[in-house]
C-alpha cells in the first residue's frame, strides 16, 4: 500500500513542481513589487492578467499529469507492471485517485490564491486593518464549502476512472467502445443522481432536465452531514465498481 502511494505521488511530480514553482515565483515577484515598489495601475492590471493565465496553466498541467497517472494503470507499457503488482486493483486505484485529488486541489488552491492576492493589491485591500471590514468570515461556511469542492472533485475523478474501466474491461474489442463507455458513464451518472431523493427530508429537490438536484445549505449541521455522506457514497460506489472490473479483466490501451 505504501509503495503504491509512493509511485502515485512520483507520477508527473516534476511537471507539477515546475508549474507550481512558476506560479509561486510569478505571484511573489508581482506581489512584492505591487506592495512595495513604484507600481502603477497598468502594472497591477498586468499582474492580475498574468496570474489568471498562470491559474489556467495550473489547470492544464493538472489535466496532463492526471492523464499520465491514469495511463500508467490503463495503458501500456506501465500498465503491465501494475497488472503484475501483488496488490489488489482497488489499492492501486485508491493511491492514484487520492494523490490526483490532493495534488490537483493543492495546485488549484495556490493558483487561485495568487489571483486573489493580485486582485486585492489592485483594489487596495491589502494592508487594510481588520476594522475596515464590516463582515467577519464564517469559518463554518468556508469549511463546508471546502468539503463540497473536495467531494465533488473526487466524484469527477472517479467517474473518469470508471469510464476508463468500462472502455478497457467491458467494451474492449468492441467497435465504438469509446461511445459505449460514454453512454455507460452517462447512465451511471443518471442512476447515481437519483440518490439525491434520499436527501429530500433535509433539502428541497429541483429538476434540471433529466437530472435532479438538491439545494445545499452550507454550514455545520445534521443535514449537511447527510449530504456529505451521500456525496461520499457515490464516488465510493464508482471506485468499488472500477476495481471489480479491473480484477475481472483488463485489456490495456
Amino acid at each position: 500500500m505504501k509503495a503504491q502511494f509512493k509511485y502515485a505521488l512520483r507520477s508527473s511530480l516534476m511537471l507539477r513542481l515546475i508549474a507550481l514553482a512558476a506560479v509561486i515565483l510569478l505571484n511573489l515577484v508581482f506581489g512584492l513589487i505591487g506592495l512595495f515598489g513604484p507600481a502603477g495601475s497598468a502594472f497591477l492590471i498586468t499582474a492580475v492578467v498574468l496570474s489568471s493565465m498562470a491559474l489556467c496553466g495550473i489547470f492544464v498541467t493538472n489535466v496532463i499529469a492526471d492523464t499520465v497517472s491514469l495511463k500508467s494503470v490503463f495503458g501500456t507499457p506501465h500498465g503491465y507492471l501494475g497488472a503484475l503488482a501483488p496488490v489488489k486493483s482497488r489499492t492501486v486505484l485508491l493511491a492514484r485517485i487520492s494523490c490526483i485529488v490532493c495534488e490537483d486541489l493543492a495546485a488549484l488552491f495556490i493558483g487561485i490564491a495568487g489571483v486573489v492576492l493580485q486582485s486585492f493589491i489592485l483594489a487596495g485591500l491589502i494592508g487594510s486593518s481588520p476594522g475596515d471590514f464590516s463582515d467577519r468570515p464564517d469559518f463554518g461556511l468556508i469549511f463546508s464549502g471546502a468539503v463540497i469542492i473536495i467531494l465533488g472533485y473526487a466524484y469527477v475523478i472517479t467517474f473518469t476512472v470508471f469510464g476508463a474501466a468500462l472502455k478497457t474491461c467491458v467494451f474492449s474489442g468492441v467497435r465504438g467502445k469509446s461511445l459505449l463507455s460514454l453512454a455507460g458513464v452517462a447512465a451511471s451518472l443518471w442512476l447515481l443522481n437519483l440518490l439525491n431523493f434520499a436527501l429530500v427530508p433535509f433539502f428541497f429537490a429541483e429538476r434540471w432536465g433529466l437530472l435532479f438536484t438538491v439545494g445545499v445549505s452550507p454550514g455545520l449541521s445534521v443535514s449537511f452531514a447527510a449530504y456529505c455522506l451521500l456525496a461520499l457514497l457515490r464516488p465510493a460506489a464508482l471506485f468499488i465498481a472500477s476495481g471489480e472490473l479491473i480484477e475481472r479483466r483488463i485489456d490495456l490501451l
